[in-house]
């Protein structure tokens, strides 16, 4: 019937007027213009990029749209090979071209993004391979796999349609272009349709057709030549296994968000195939064999007669036959978007489980795996899995491939990398400091080569949607340190596996869904993770804050008990608690620090009271300092006794042990967190390990101390020590009942208090006998412990009326009860006399006399010249004493004053690292905090100078200091923290902006001096902060690395290397980088 409709019309035609077919006909291409615009060069370029089998050359060569866009991309890819014209005209990727996934779409860039595609293979199983590290896997050699980033067009981007609809398709051009050429004959030499009132020239219909065949012949050529200049390769799924019950291998495409390509932010993006299982995967690269000349040139030059002879013969012809042309162009194009517009699924992940360290997740350490231990485990493989796209994401070598490949993220993409790192730096730290630092440690283990450290998790399997139906499994997986032989460290055998755990643990409390919440606005899932107020437990003991004070002395944080009910968890997840204070309503916290209970939560079945103390420390950093707390603990283990405690006596009393205090050290220097963070993270690990309780502790401390005070005759210091330990056994007192004492408080505490009361009084008899036997008059400790004001009383009682005392103060000891009494007769004292007491009272921290001295007239601000002509108030800056200075100030002190080398108390408060003399000198606004002495050294330089993190965090939050300020050797204050080895003042100038390439007058920047002294963290620190590993001394032109060598610190030099350090730099004494 349709056939017999066509021919009807045929019939017909020669009835038809053709008077109005030109102007249609023009008309018709007026209106298509902005049509063929649109299609004629996009269209082509997009098309010819992936086109890769000679099918699609056939199809774009049949009624041709974009002709001049053909011809210039055949010349470009012959001439230009790589680059842009990769990137715009070819299916091909490479290390400079890179397909990535923006905004819904595939676009390929020109660049070296970063981007990894993996196949997830369910049988395989990593446990059993040897893990090694990536820097001693040789590096990929081959062509492919070396130069090809993945090719998300063609498998993910593209649904490639079956060949049916391609040959479909091409028959349909064919039909199309030959039905035009046919019409064109019939309408010539059938119905002889006039052109303008006349017959055509002869030559139009052959013309027409000539011109045609070659056109689509040129651009059949021109495709082929865009097409053969890549080459692809097809894999295909083994349909075998079809029938088999295993699971599929899955192929996973990764893309680290916030890459930066041009004036292009490309998101994070992950997909798979794994609900429609990709049948054939297609990659493609360029082809290096180079394409002849003369068939670039026979193309174009048959392409451009062909569309020259078409153009004459269809302008000559009836304006019919172009309508008809452009007719088959348009549904051509049509047909030619169709097979491409079909994009495949890209499947977002579904939170198949959750990763979590477990309340007391210490498992020990153990010299090989138990027995019971499964490789096959659902963490362990979970970590396997991780740690695998660690090891393929993180380069081999810098310096030949990992810097350049589209699989080897950048630190900054993978947000737990340099924090694993650091971590990793820290642990392997710990249990050298432990092994080398003569500590007490068992026999089983002085001669160990190995230890499997154990890190129980849980793993919550999400089988459904109603997470209240989560499957809970609890499993222990065993990280392994090894050394060669007893005389070398300890190494982490696969240190990527501490990226995988971290990774899977963030990645799990950001990703869980009982922590996301739907935005209505945007309707994008967003997580409240972060939003959760975060409290680190501290112990369950509720006298532990007793114990934290006498170890942390004014440093002591607030500490509050918590009463967790087991049933009020959230969602199952014992990290979020609801906790009651009072009778406050329940609020949701999340918890760390569950390697300090003493009993796991879970197993009570009654709410259970916690110590914990409020932490602003990221989700990321707590679960680092987590990881790091539950090995100190598990490697405590291993020890028999953690050492003898000493008194600290600055800023304030308070115990210290030389193992806490290297653990702290190390916590610090691997940036894992602040100071604070590091003592409440690490003491609560070692006060139930004491084998006295610390109020036992710090009376037998107190006692070896003082005694060591007493036989140097230093009574006075001897006495403070004592009195602080009657103190903090008074404290240690019990409030309540005696069996209500925890396990770490002695049930008669006041058997402590007699004991430090004895001490004291041993002293004082001490004192006595020295006394009665001493040979020369005056001595200081009997003065002023046991007699001081007696005597003084006793003396003036003796003057009788005459209560003058005409000696000047020069000539008064310094001495406490000399001074004393001077001031009690001197009623005559000279203005001069007045401030020389007042200086010398402010530099020994006699805060009575000072008080005394300004009511009896003394001037606030008098500058002693014996004492470089410092004021009252700078003595007392540099001692410390708070309400003394606040004194001196009241009475009118000058916050400012200079003294002989132009310091000011805020210098000397820096410099001495006392923070609330800091905070009361910047709350005034007389006080210049950038002012700088007669070396050029500011509050900050001395600060930083002498390590002290919070003085230097004060001074750059009052935004008045110049934090790259130089002395007259044009030092900063960021080089001489790193000279003096401060990573974590380092760390905190670095982040405030420092210059990290500052140079002093011998060419020296912050690095080199790291380098010079030792400090591998802050060189490390430093050269992923951006400062230059290369940079050059002035005089001697040495690099970091060759100062580094040529000062013995092999450590320094290896992490410069690392880092990039040039190995053919100058020779230093006949060696270079390489010796």
């Amino acid at each position: 019937m349709f056939f017999t409709a066509c021919l009807l019309g045929l019939l017909t035609l020669p009835a038809v007027r053709a008077d109005g077919w030109d102007d249609f006909s023009n008309n018709l291409a007026t209106d298509l213009a902005p049509f063929l615009s649109l299609f004629g060069e996009q269209i082509t370029k997009q098309y010819l990029s992936e086109s890769i089998a000679t099918i699609d050359y056939f199809i774009f060569a049949m009624a041709p749209m974009g002709i001049l866009t053909a011809i210039v991309s055949a010349i470009r890819v012959a001439q230009e090979g790589g680059g842009v014209a990769e990137a715009e005209l070819c299916s091909s990727t490479s290390r400079d071209v890179c397909e990535l996934y923006n905004n819904g779409g595939i676009a390929r860039v020109f660049g070296r993004p970063k981007i990894l595609e993996v196949v997830y293979d369910p049988d395989h199983n990593f446990a059993d391979e040897k893990a090694e590290s990536p820097d001693n896997k040789e590096p990929i050699t081959d062509a492919f796999a070396q130069n090809s980033s993945p090719n998300l067009s063609l498998n993910v981007g593209i649904k490639r349609k079956p060949p049916a609809v391609f040959w479909a398709i091409a028959l349909l051009g064919i039909v199309l272009q030959t039905g035009v050429l046919v019409f064109a004959v019939f309408v010539t030499y059938y119905l002889h349709w006039e052109k303008d009132e006349t017959r055509p020239e002869s030559y139009a219909c052959p013309l027409t057709i000539a011109g045609t065949v070659l056109l689509c012949g040129g651009i059949f050529l021109c495709a082929f030549l865009v097409g053969e200049s890549t080459k692809e390769q097809v894999f295909r799924r083994n349909q075998g296994d079809k029938d088999k019950q295993s699971p599929r291998e899955i192929l996973y495409w990764v893309q680290p968000g916030g890459q930066v390509l041009g004036d292009q932010v490309f998101d994070a993006f992950c997909c798979s195939d794994h609900g429609e299982p990709l049948q054939e995967y297609i990659t493609s690269w360029k082809n290096q064999v180079k394409i002849p000349q003369i068939m670039v040139w026979a193309a174009v030059g048959i392409s451009v007669t062909g569309f020259v002879m078409q153009f004459v013969g269809l302008r000559a012809i009836h304006s019919a036959v172009s309508v008809a042309q452009l007719g088959a162009t348009m549904l051509m194009s049509a047909a030619r978007a169709a097979l491409r517009q079909s994009f495949g699924p890209v499947n977002s992940l579904r939170l198949l489980w959750r990763f979590r360290g477990t309340p007391g997740n210490t498992h020990g350490i153990a010299a090989s795996l138990p027995s019971t231990f499964s490789e096959l485990n659902v963490a362990a493989k979970l970590l396997t899995y991780r740690t695998r796209l660690a090891q393929l994401t993180q380069s081999h070598n810098t310096q030949i491939l990992g810097a350049n490949s589209a699989k080897y993220f950048d630190i900054g993409m993978v947000e737990v990398r340099e924090k694993a790192d650091r971590l990793a730096l820290a642990i392997e730290s710990a249990v050298n400091a432990i092994f080398s630092k003569s500590f007490k440690i068992g026999v089983e283990w002085r001669d160990a080569l190995s230890m499997y450290w154990g890190f129980a998790c849980d793993v919550a399997i999400m089988e459904s949607s109603d997470i209240s139906e989560d499957r809970s499994i609890r499993d222990t997986i065993y990280l392994r340190l090894t050394r060669e032989n007893l005389t070398t460290p300890w190494k982490l055998q696969n240190t990527l596996e501490l990226e995988g755990l971290l990774g899977l643990w963030v990645w799990s409390l950001k990703s869980d869904p009982a922590v996301e919440v739907s935005d209505l606005q945007s309707h994008f899932t967003i997580s409240r993770a972060t939003e959760i107020p975060r409290q680190r437990i501290v112990s369950t003991n509720k006298n532990i804050e007793t114990d934290l004070k006498i170890w942390l002395g004014d440093r002591i944080p607030m500490i509050n008990g918590y009463e967790l009910d087991p049933t009020s968890v959230q969602r199952g997840d014992p990290s979020i608690t609801k906790w009651k204070l009072s009778d406050e309503q329940g609020k949701e916290i999340r918890l760390f620090g569950w390697h300090v209970m003493e009993a796991s939560q879970s197993s009570n079945p009654n709410p259970s009271i916690v110590m914990s103390a409020h932490t602003d420390s990221s989700l990321l950093s707590l679960c680092a300092q987590e990881v790091f707390g539950s090995f100190v603990s598990c490697i405590l283990n291993i020890l028999e006794d953690i050492g003898d405690m000493d008194i600290q006596e600055t800023p304030s009393f308070h115990l210290e042990n030389i193992l806490v205090a290297e653990m702290v050290k190390l916590f610090t220097e691997a940036q894992l967190g602040p100071n604070e963070d590091a003592l409440i993270c690490i003491l609560p690990l070692m006060i139930p390990r004491l084998k006295l309780s610390s109020t036992e502790n710090a009376v037998v401390a107190a006692q070896r101390m003082a005694t060591k005070h007493r036989r140097a005759g230093k009574w006075t210091q001897a006495e403070t020590m004592l009195r602080w330990a009657w103190a903090v056994c008074n404290e240690a007192q019990p409030k309540g009942r005696k069996d209500e004492c925890q396990n770490d408080q002695p049930l008669h505490a006041d058997e402590h208090i007699q004991q430090a009361a004895i001490a004291l009084g041993e002293l004082y008899r001490w004192l006595s006998d020295q006394n009665s036997s001493r040979q020369e008059p005056g001595s200081l400790a009997i003065d002023e412990i046991i007699n001081r004001y007696h005597d003084i009383a006793e003396r003036v009682m003796q003057q009788g009326n005459d209560t003058s005392d005409s000696r000047p103060f020069s000539e008064i000891k310094d001495d406490l009860n000399e001074f004393l009494f001077y001031i009690t007769l001197a009623q005559q004292m000279t203005n001069e006399d007045k401030g020389k007491a007042l200086c010398s009272a402010a530099k020994h921290g006699w805060t009575e006399m000072v008080l005394s001295l300004l009511e009896l007239g003394a001037e606030p601000d008098f500058k002693d010249p014996a004492q470089d002509s410092r004021t009252a108030l700078s003595q007392t800056a540099g001692s410390g004493s708070i309400n003394t200075m606040k004194e001196l100030i009241d009475w009118g002190a000058f916050p400012n004053t200079q003294d002989k080398y132009r310091r000011t108390p805020l210098s000397h408060a820096s410099e001495m690292g006392h923070t609330s003399a800091v905070q009361v000198l910047l709350g005034d606004q007389r006080v210049d905090p950038d002012i700088k002495n007669g070396a050029g050294s500011t509050p900050l330089s001395w600060a930083a100078e002498n390590g002290h993190e919070a003085v230097v965090k004060l001074l750059i939050e009052s935004g008045r200091v110049d934090i790259n300020a130089q002395d007259t050797f044009g030092n900063t204050p960021l080089a001489l923290a790193a000279k003096y080895g401060h990573a974590t003042v380092v760390l905190l100038l670095a982040q405030s902006g420092s210059d990290l390439n500052s140079v002093s007058s011998p060419g020296y920047t912050a690095l080199t001096h790291a380098a010079e002294n030792g400090h591998a963290a802050i060189v490390l620190l430093l050269a992923e902060k951006g400062a230059d590993v290369n940079v050059k001394t002035i005089e001697e032109e040495n690099t970091p690395l060759l100062v580094a060598t040529s000062s013995g610190h092999a450590t320094v030099a290896e992490v410069l290397v690392q880092k990039g350090a040039d190995l053919d730099a100058k020779k230093y004494f006949g060696m270079d980088g390489t010796n």
